[in-house]
């Protein structure tokens, strides 16, 4: 697959290639120079896309776009696991030294966070474009004069009497965004209308019926000419204040929508960039890093039966802390159930892994007990978590710094043990 793909890649993709080939061989085992390319090429139609979609009458949600984006990514990242397995850099280059194995990882470890870059480009370009397709200035500008038009032109009590007080506090009937200034209050709306000309009015109307259009008003006022929506010289007057209250309304909803656009945009407020998303975006990327380092080390057939077992094994110890909260044992709740099981699954899996083996079928099972232990791993400061309350230990309660210091973990203990054991393990002479 790679070499039709490479008809497609440019020169210089190709010279670097050859050039990884020739003078990193560990590196281009790993197609990372593939993949970059790839992640580019998608990046750029993220941003296309993100563009020719949006539409300010309905304007798109970047956190739609954000989670979309995994589908083509995941492809992606399958077609690169795929292409992992061709080439063992140890095995066919020799490549045993730490600085080299370490820079292979670091290497994987960039290509995930290209790949989980791929939704934050697609809904970060939706958010951007939904903020910029109409300007600060513009937007201002549109909402006074909505204001303005459908305050005085509405239903008759929106009117106020000539006694209202000019520049009484009154909240402008659109909003705009906060960071935004410039909008006129409800009392000088009235005012300014009773100040302008006949001409004048018509003309505002005119430029109200565009904005109609633009935004999409209700569609039934266009019928009407500006010298009737403002004499009120119809046969159904009733149906022109319907018409009038109906576009408004519609504005409503849609400048709401734009003025939430802005906001959000500017102060970085959407879903993916919250706590609790960047939180599984890292044990995502962790829990990738892991599998993938296994993967290349025992290939597709212990790997898919290690998480076989691990699916089996979370189901089960899941029964039993579900079940443990039925059970009234004094001084013992479901978690601290949950907590010892999983503590002594992660010890008797290493332990396991560590055993003398006796045959090929002890020897297969300590790599799978290894597996489960290495992926499990991410997940202890996740459990300290649970058991500690000192306060000096502020930031190991905090679930994103949890999860970061578990993937510091995860490696550490990778590259002092685990690395070592699965090698030693798929090297040793097994006996029937």
């Amino acid at each position: 697959m790679i070499r039709k793909l490479t008809r497609f890649s440019p020169a210089f993709l190709k010279n670097f290639d050859k050039y990884l080939l020739l003078n990193h061989p560990e590196i281009w085992a790993t197609r990372i120079h593939f993949l970059a390319w790839v992640v580019f090429i998608f990046s750029l139609l993220s941003v296309a896309m993100a563009y020719l979609q949006v539409n300010i009458r309905y304007l798109s949600n970047p956190n739609d776009h954000f989670w979309l984006m995994f589908i083509p990514g995941g492809m992606i990242f399958s077609v690169w696991m795929y292409h992992l397995t061709k080439h063992n850099s140890e095995r066919e280059f020799g490549i045993n030294a730490k600085r080299e194995q370490l820079g292979v990882q670091a290497v994987l470890m960039l290509g995930i966070i290209l790949l989980l870059s791929l939704p934050y480009v697609y809904g970060f370009s939706v958010s951007a474009f939904n903020a910029s397709r109409v300007s600060d200035r513009e937007l201002v500008s549109e909402i006074n004069k909505i204001n303005l038009v459908s305050m005085n032109i509405g239903q008759p009590n929106y009117s106020r009497s000539e006694k209202m007080p000019e520049n009484e506090d009154m909240p402008q009937w659109l909003n705009g965004p906060e960071h935004l200034s410039g909008y006129v209050t409800g009392a000088d709306l009235y005012f300014d209308w009773q100040k302008r000309s006949r001409e004048e009015k018509l003309e505002m109307i005119a430029g109200y019926l565009q904005l109609v259009e633009k935004y999409n008003g209700w569609q039934s006022i266009l019928v009407y000419e500006p010298e009737d929506i403002l004499d009120r010289e119809v046969v159904n007057p009733e149906n022109l204040t319907e018409a009038i209250n109906g576009s408004y309304d519609n504005f409503r909803w849609t400048m709401s929508e734009i003025v939430q656009a802005k906001e959000k945009h500017f102060a970085l407020d959407h879903r993916f960039m919250r706590k609790g998303t960047l939180t599984i975006i890292i044990m995502l990327l962790i829990g990738l890093w892991v599998l993938m380092q296994i993967f290349i080390k025992i290939g597709w057939a212990k790997f898919s039966i290690s998480v076989i077992a691990g699916i089996f094994l979370a189901i089960t110890g899941g029964l039993v802390v579900v079940s443990a909260r039925y059970v009234d044992i004094p001084g013992v709740s479901a978690n601290d159930i949950g907590i010892i099981l999983f503590l002594g699954f992660w010890a008797l899996f290493v332990y396991q892994s560590y055993a003398q083996a006796s045959s090929r079928r002890v020897n297969y099972w300590q790599i799978i007990a290894l597996t489960l232990a290495v992926v499990m791993t991410p997940f202890i400061p996740l459990v300290f978590q649970l058991i500690t309350n000192i306060p000096s230990l502020y930031l190991l309660r905090n679930e994103l710094y949890v999860i970061i210091a578990g993937g510091i973990l995860t490696v550490i203990l990778w590259n002092t043990i685990f690395s070592q054991r699965f090698q030693l393990l798929s090297a040793t002479p097994q006996k029937n």
